[in-house]
């Protein structure tokens, strides 16, 4: 009787079938966890950048001085001396060929007044009139200048020759010492590679033992 009375009474029956309410905090909590959750992702971005940034100022492997390490102190000493003197011989080529050609400039204009006065000299003698004193003079001038000229020119001349000869042995030379350098170079960069990509997996490795464990935690 009682299941009966229940099950006919209307109050119950809604009671029953009302559907329940969930409980919400007041809503000044809900904004606090918002910011909350915020700042710490924010704080999170933070550290993971300054982490990166920390991995990424690792030292590398250091080029140089793997080839220093592996290369022939003797052999890289004479080259670098042997370029020196490269670099040296062909600025002095290049003076004296700067000078020949001043020198020629000269000369011929030396010997453009040494042939007018020639050529004074020769109308004189045909008139059967001689030089005067000062055109004398001068026409000895040009003929000494023109000489001594050519003189410097010829010297010149020689002068570039045995530096040119110089610089051919020197760069012979160093085609030698480049040749013998380069089997040592070869191994100092596979030694390199092989040193750069371990260090580059290594700071790989470094990040995601970082990230992930950050991860978890901020998801």
């Amino acid at each position: 009787q009682n299941v009966a009375r229940s099950r006919a009474d209307p109050a119950n029956q809604s009671f029953m079938n009302a559907p329940s309410k969930r409980h919400r905090g007041p809503w000044f909590h809900r904004v606090l966890i918002f910011c909350f959750s915020a700042a710490l992702a924010l704080l999170t971005g933070w550290l993971l950048r300054f982490i990166i940034d920390d991995l990424d100022r690792l030292p590398a492997p250091d080029y140089e001085a793997i080839e220093a390490r592996t290369l022939d102190s003797d052999l890289v000493s004479e080259s670098e001396t042997v370029q020196v003197r490269i670099a040296q011989t062909k600025r002095e080529v290049s003076e004296e060929q700067q000078r020949q050609v001043v020198l020629r400039d000269s000369t011929e204009s030396s010997q453009k007044t040494m042939n007018q006065l020639l050529d004074l000299q020769r109308l004189s003698l045909e008139r059967g009139v001689a030089l005067s004193e000062p055109e004398l003079e001068a026409l000895d001038e040009s003929k000494t200048l023109f000489l001594s000229n050519q003189r410097r020119y010829q010297e010149l001349n020689e002068r570039i020759a045995d530096l040119q000869e110089s610089l051919r042995t020197l760069e012979a030379r160093q085609r030698e010492l480049e040749a013998s350098l380069k089997t040592g170079r070869e191994e100092a960069r596979r030694e390199y590679q092989g040193l750069m990509r371990r260090f580059q997996m290594w700071v790989a490795a470094l990040k995601l033992a970082i990230l992930i464990p950050l991860q978890v935690l901020v998801v």
